[in-house]
């Protein structure tokens, strides 16, 4: 900018040397719920096409923001409280745990609980291969 004449020696000498301070992130970027955020931009789009892009729409959803982090928070805890008590700490390299059961053999039915294994992560595609007895299936983390 300095170079094009933007600006001047002491406005670019001043910004310079000042400390980088990071914008907060958008109302879009919702750590409360971003799975709304995402339903609502998608709808958003469906109904208003590009000019869904270009902002100035007022959308209200039924989430509650102190119920919605009261269940976050709630999830959050227990899930590490299960963790704790099953001894699931990081690595996971357990194959077999007593509480589980062993892997399921044969071919799974349908809306019954199995034990499978996971066979395969994909941090790039955000999948995960996972194998329950005969059946082999992909799930998409994101």
């Amino acid at each position: 900018m300095l170079d094009k004449g933007f600006v001047t020696p002491d406005l670019f000498a001043e910004a310079r040397d000042a400390p980088v301070r990071l914008a907060p992130p958008a109302e879009g970027e919702s750590e409360l719920a971003p799975e709304v955020v995402a339903y609502v931009k998608r709808e958003l789009e469906a109904v208003a096409g590009e000019s869904a892009a270009r902002g100035g729409f007022v959308i209200e959803t039924t989430i509650d923001p102190g119920l919605q982090a009261a269940a976050r928070r709630a999830l959050r805890e227990n899930l590490d409280a299960y963790a704790a008590r099953q001894k699931l700490l990081p690595p996971f390299v357990k194959e077999e745990r007593k509480s589980w059961g062993s892997l399921f053999a044969g071919t799974p039915k349908p809306n019954k609980i199995y034990v499978g294994k996971v066979t395969a992560l994909d941090d790039v595609n955000q999948t995960i291969d996972v194998s329950v007895g005969d059946a082999r299936g992909r799930v998409a983390a994101s």
